[in-house]
């Protein structure tokens, strides 16, 4: 996402050209650290940077729905005819183009990692679900057809940055507006992203499936530090390699989170009736007929592109799915330790120059 937040911040630097890749990678970095910086400063500060940002989001779709809607009432409505004619209709190929998709739609998972700090989730997590993503889907949809008014499908494929295109055939001297209004958009979901992601790793180091400082916090501000530390060094490597754009990412992302999704949801079936899972109060109990359908469409979207775009990629994803298990079965199921002691002493690192601890479910519950 931070590479989508380089383009359109440099879009409107560089007009009818690509912005220099090494300028792309020092904006990414920069909004990593940045990001990295608040979520490991303050919570609260996370909290309304995200309100910000999507209430400029908010305002920026909006923008681009009523302008889009001003122009059908013009009669730009050419790119409409025929609008399905050159596509691939083979049922293999709906996968591959609904990975890009679905990922706009990601925020649904993204929700599980912060529930334990939701308030009332019982109630809470259902309503943000069914009123979220349904609302999400209308507003990102009415975006593409606007874009359609006045792009083709050909020239929205090739434009390097979509909506300030359509900015720039639509708002005139106001289209500036639009890269501003991306780059905070983008760099807004990227906060989101660094904000619930800190939680599974911090969850992870907690259950002892990562190194257990990655579930220490911060003294002061009882901020999960090192988790969000560890987030942002892993971040920075993935946007240094020279092949690192939001295409590639989205391939190794989309193929690796559904190949999860698949599992979870088979997991939801099994625990169902598997003891002693089958006897654990629930806190709300999800109709069964829907894991089975997502685990069903989850496949599908795994084995499909598989057939239709054999790619590296997904070969790629694969093998750091499965490479996890090197460190898995020696360190987490055969509880092994790393020689001359350097866990510990990477531990006694992070605990004096991070000025973190341990802390657990219940001192956290007191605070």
């Amino acid at each position: 996402m931070v590479t989508a937040f380089a383009d359109y911040t440099s879009a409107p630097f560089y007009p009818g050209c690509d912005a220099p890749e090494v300028l792309k990678k020092f904006l990414s970095i920069c909004a990593i650290m940045f990001i990295m910086i608040v979520n490991g400063l303050s919570v609260k500060a996370s909290e309304r940077m995200q309100i910000i940002f999507t209430v400029v989001k908010l305002v920026l779709i909006s923008a681009i729905i009523i302008g889009g809607f001003v122009e059908i009432a013009k009669g730009n409505t050419e790119n409409f005819e025929n609008a399905f004619e050159g596509t691939n209709p083979s049922i293999s190929a709906w996968a591959v183009a609904i990975y890009n998709g679905m990922w706009s739609y990601d925020g649904w998972n993204q929700l599980n990692f912060v529930s334990q700090e939701l308030i009332n989730p019982e109630r809470n997590f259902p309503l943000v679900i069914i009123g979220g993503i349904p609302l999400v889907t209308l507003l990102y949809l009415l975006v593409n057809v606007s874009y359609f008014t006045v792009m083709s499908p050909s020239e929205l494929l090739q434009s390097p940055a979509v909506a300030t295109t359509f900015g720039a055939k639509v708002f005139g001297s106001f289209a500036w507006i639009v890269p501003v209004g991306v780059a905070c958009s983008t760099f807004g979901s990227s906060n989101g992203e660094a904000f619930t992601s800190a939680r599974l790793v911090y969850a992870a180091g907690g259950n002892g499936h990562f190194p257990r400082f990655l579930a220490y916090l911060s003294n002061e501000r009882l901020t999960p530090l090192m988790a969000v530390v560890f987030n942002a060094i892993i971040g920075i490597l993935m946007v240094l390699p020279e092949s690192s754009n939001i295409e590639n990412l989205l391939d190794y992302f989309s193929f690796a989170m559904w190949t999860i999704y698949a599992l979870t949801f088979i997991s939801i079936i099994v625990f169902r009736y598997r003891k002693p899972y089958c006897d654990v109060e629930r806190k709300f109990k999800i109709w069964l007929p829907l894991p089975i359908l997502a685990a069903a469409i989850s496949l599908y979207l795994v084995i499909a592109p598989l057939i239709e775009e054999p790619s590296l990629a997904y070969l790629l994803a694969t093998c750091i799915i499965f490479g996890g298990l090197i460190f898995y079965i020696p360190f987490v199921y055969l509880d092994w330790n790393l020689p001359f002691g350097i866990y510990n002493k990477v531990e006694i690192f992070c605990q004096k120059y991070f000025e973190v601890v341990p802390v657990s479910a219940e001192e956290l519950k007191t605070e």
